[in-house]
């Protein structure tokens, strides 16, 4: 599993259409230095980042869904 999640992670995903998200100083500079501290050259912090929310939805999608039709009929994700 560990060697799945480095690949997952360390990867560069297709050319998609991109939008602005904006975070703290802080929390770039803490994304910054661990693409940086493992070596992972080839991936941007972005990448990096988009990989984390796409891991992170996948990861608590029944949660997501659960909390969304407390007010809604259908799914969310």
């Amino acid at each position: 599993k560990s060697e799945a999640q480095r690949r997952f992670f360390n990867s560069e995903k297709g050319k998609e259409v991109a939008h602005a998200i904006y975070i703290s100083s802080k929390t770039k500079e803490k994304l910054s230095d661990v693409v940086r501290r493992l070596g992972w050259s080839r991936i941007s912090v972005t990448s990096f980042a988009e990989n984390i929310l796409a891991h992170h939805l996948e990861l608590f999608r029944d949660e997501i869904n659960r909390l969304h039709r407390q007010k809604n009929t259908k799914d969310i994700l």
